[in-house]
């Protein structure tokens, strides 16, 4: 230290302290700056999809020949319009060889989740600004979108053997699934059709709410989950029927639930409309009237035209 002749620290050397202080905070304040936005840094995969990575995992990026197992948001001018959370199913990609990325670059053909599964590790999660092409456009649901946007969320992998292993299981889970939706399918047709007969007979009066609109439903048992929401990807398990009871589709034949996103014209008005109404578990009927099912033209063979439709329906 530099001391002046009564002893003290000279009042220079204070004020070059104080400069090396005010330095070494705006220092500080850069680089954490720095550290901020390279947490979500943006940059490319190898077939140039614009991406930006909002967490990084601890995990090992899987090799060539592995499968990545994801979850994908699709977003559609900032909503969500699918996604495999709400279908309770990972998607596994394969991890292609660079050869075949390549190609399919050349083919015009690239894939925006093979290509950011590429450059990913178990924990990531990445936003994939995927460009809309024209044949994009030619789906009428994507017409006029300005922006597509795919979160990617990396939660495993498994080498191939791995991945063997896992769809033998998966088959075996999935052919038990069937067999108790099958065995379901029968109990849910006799329920139906006694709703349709008690309906036509005016026994449900009492028990039915009507919307403006005309659309009637009733909940058969109140479920304790979220509501659904506009825009947002539902969950449901449904049984159609004609007033006279005779089924025209079903999910509970296939053995998953179908999905969709609610109130964007996927699906007919009446289920737009009465899947507002109801949330997560609830089992309902809907009764629908033509003009917000199918109209004058029906759909032949199983659906006449003019006709009213009774759905029941079971929100997952």
């Amino acid at each position: 230290m530099v001391y002046d002749r009564r002893g003290y620290i000279s009042s220079s050397v204070v004020n070059q302290k104080i400069k090396i202080m005010r330095f070494l905070t705006i220092v500080l304040l850069v680089s954490a700056i720095m550290f901020t936005a390279c947490g979500e840094k943006k940059t490319v995969t190898p077939n140039g999809y614009s991406y930006t990575r909002h967490k990084k995992g601890n995990g090992k990026m899987p090799a060539e020949g592995d499968y990545a197992f994801v979850h994908v948001y699709v977003n559609m001018d900032g909503k969500m319009v699918n996604s495999t959370r709400q279908q309770n199913q990972m998607m596994p990609i394969r991890i292609p060889p660079k050869e075949e990325l390549t190609k399919m670059k050349e083919s015009g053909k690239p894939n925006p989740i093979i290509d950011a599964a590429c450059v990913m590790s178990p924990g990531d999660s990445v936003s994939v600004v995927v460009p809309i092409t024209e044949d994009m456009r030619k789906n009428p649901q994507m017409a006029n979108a300005k922006e597509m946007i795919y979160d990617i969320v990396l939660v495993e992998t498994k080498t191939e053997d791995e991945f063997k292993a896992y769809q033998e299981a998966e088959k075996q889970k999935q052919m038990e699934l069937m067999m108790q939706s099958q065995a379901k399918e029968e109990e849910i047709g006799n329920q139906v059709k006694q709703i349709a007969a008690d309906y036509t007979s005016g026994k449900l009066n009492d028990k039915i709410k009507t919307t403006a609109s005309g659309l009637k439903y009733m909940v058969l048992k109140e479920g304790n989950g979220p509501a659904t929401k506009q825009g947002q990807p539902v969950n449901v398990h449904y049984y159609g029927a004609l007033t006279n009871g005779e089924m025209f589709d079903n999910s509970f034949k296939r053995g998953r639930p179908f999905s969709f996103p609610l109130g964007q014209g996927r699906v007919i008005k009446g289920w737009d409309e009465g899947l507002a109404l109801l949330k997560g578990g609830d089992h309902a009927v809907l009764f629908i009237p033509s003009e917000m099912g199918y109209g004058k033209a029906g759909s032949p063979p199983k659906i006449p035209g003019d006709s009213e439709l009774i759905f029941y329906i079971e929100v997952q």
